[in-house]
Parts: structure tokens; C-alpha cells; sequence
């Protein structure tokens, strides 16, 4: 195995945190506001919201604080859709103005951050 394969299974092993603070230089403890900063619906008020009362999202903290320990994309996706089936978005700032993360850019952040990897291709045998 080369350096750059052995490199390559080194970062796999790292978590999505460790991987975003090293790429970003953020804090650790910083993490979860980050993430969940960069990841909100892009109409004004959710970062509004986040700017003002931040506990509206105290559901994306905790699912991006789940998810911060995946190591791999495909991890991250399993992760993600469990917490949100579990967690479904509640309340009138959440459900109606979108006062939340983002799941499509979460997915994008999360696929800049994880070393790129072959998908397995889509089982194609009969149910």
C-alpha cells in the first residue's frame, strides 16, 4: 500500500469533526454553532432567528452533534435520515418560516468535508 492509500485510510478513520476542524482551523467545542451557522435555509430569518434566540435550534445542535462522529459519508446519510424520522420538525418557526438547517446543504457540507469514496453501486436484485 503507498503513503497516499495509507493517508487516505488514516483520515477515513477520522470523525466529521476532526476532519472539519483540521481543514478549517475551527475549535472543537466551536463545531456544532458552526455547522449549523453555514447550514440554515438561506431566506434572512433563520439567520435572524440563529442570531437572536439560538435554543430554536437546539434540534440541529443535537443532530449535528450526532453527526459529528461519523467517519464516513455514507454513515453520515444513515445518521441524519434516523434523526430525522425520530425528530421530526415541530412549531411554527421551524415547520412553516424554515427556521432550521438545511438537510441538503448539511449533506453538501458533509460531502466537502469526508475524503471522497467509491459509493457501492445500488443493489439490483429482485425483492
Amino acid at each position: 500500500m503507498g503513503s497516499t492509500d495509507a493517508n487516505l485510510m488514516k483520515d477515513r478513520a477520522k470523525s466529521l469533526r476532526q476532519l472539519y476542524c483540521e481543514k478549517t482551523g475551527c475549535q472543537p467545542e466551536q463545531f456544532e454553532a458552526s455547522v449549523v451557522g453555514a447550514c440554515l435555509y438561506s431566506t434572512g430569518l433563520p439567520k435572524l432567528v440563529w442570531a437572536f434566540d439560538r435554543s430554536v435550534f437546539d434540534a440541529d445542535l443535537e443532530m449535528v452533534r450526532c453527526l459529528a462522529e461519523t467517519s464516513s459519508l455514507a454513515e453520515f446519510r444513515q445518521e441524519m435520515a434516523a434523526f430525522r424520522h425520530a425528530n421530526p420538525p415541530t412549531g411554527f418557526l421551524r415547520r412553516r418560516l424554515k427556521a432550521r438547517v438545511s438537510t441538503r446543504k448539511l449533506l453538501r457540507f458533509a460531502a466537502g468535508i469526508f475524503p471522497a469514496q467509491a459509493e457501492p453501486p445500488p443493489d439490483k436484485s429482485p425483492n
